[in-house]
């Protein structure tokens, strides 16, 4: 799927769109499967207020960021930024909310910013095999 993104000449907008149109049915689906009474009642948006326009308003920000991560960058990144997202609300949660992380979440945090820091400061491949082209030459 990265390489489809990366070498189609769509706009992210569109893509964004394809995306969008392959997620609403199943989204629909599981409205309808969960609360399909309340929702024929009151109706699909009922009780939406400022605060979840603002978290919709948020989310679709997250998937232009998404979208635009996965078309300039690797899919390795978007997993790390999304993992190293998680880890940083996680730790304002800590402070703001009274969240205690269990043994197990700080063990996989130090694995997390260990392989983040690892990925980043990998050398450039390319530059690595030409200097053992020249090396051997």
């Amino acid at each position: 799927m990265s390489s489809t993104l990366k070498t189609a000449d769509v706009s992210l907008w569109l893509r964004n769109i394809q995306l969008g149109l392959f997620a609403i049915p199943l989204a629909c689906g599981a409205m309808l499967l969960r609360d399909g009474r309340k929702v024929h009642m009151r109706g699909a948006l009922h009780g939406f207020d400022v605060i979840v326009w603002a978290i919709v308003l948020l989310n679709a920000i997250g998937g232009l960021l998404v979208a635009a991560t996965m078309k300039y960058a690797d899919n390795i990144i978007k997993c790390f930024a999304t993992a190293l997202a998680i880890l940083t609300a996680t730790l304002l949660s800590v402070p703001l909310l009274g969240f205690s992380p269990s043994g197990s979440f700080a063990i996989g945090m130090v694995v997390t910013m260990a392989a983040a820091s690892l990925y980043s400061s990998a050398p450039d491949l390319a530059a690595c095999t030409r200097f053992a082209a020249t090396w051997r030459s």
